[in-house]
């Protein structure tokens, strides 16, 4: 899904991109719309994928997998030596979870901005593409 989502990106901004030299290279042409064309379809694209990012993610399984487990390494960090379970998620991304503490169950949740950007210090992401967005933003 992750590589799938980047790729649809770096292909949008490649077509912006290509779509600006193409145009300048063939000022004089009397096509040269089509290359206006091809940079603004592609810049929509783009703006697209990053705003529809959240929905996308969890929209699907493997989104929700992903969320979850992005989560659960957040907290991991946050609670340290307390024991909890994750309970569910939402269509907004917002995490459930019951933390045990002194044999109280306490219910909470996380919301999708608190743990989808944060950097953790004993993440080990350096092979995926979390980081490519931000670039790109």
């Amino acid at each position: 899904m992750n590589t799938i989502y980047f790729l649809a990106q770096a292909i949008a901004l490649l077509a912006v991109f290509f779509g600006i030299l193409s145009f300048l290279l063939n000022m004089c042409d009397r096509d040269n719309k089509k290359y206006i064309i091809v940079s603004i379809v592609g810049l929509l694209i783009f703006i697209l994928l990053g705003a529809c990012e959240k929905s996308i993610y969890t929209g699907t399984n493997v989104g929700k997998k992903e969320l979850i487990s992005k989560a659960e390494l957040y907290l991991n960090e946050k609670l340290l030596d307390k024991e909890f379970n994750i309970t569910g998620i939402n269509s907004e991304g917002t995490v459930d979870y019951t933390v045990l503490d002194n044999n109280k169950t306490i219910k909470k949740e996380i919301k999708y901005d608190q743990y989808w950007n944060v950097k953790l210090n004993s993440s080990n992401d350096s092979d995926s593409f979390w980081f490519f967005p931000v670039f790109l933003r």
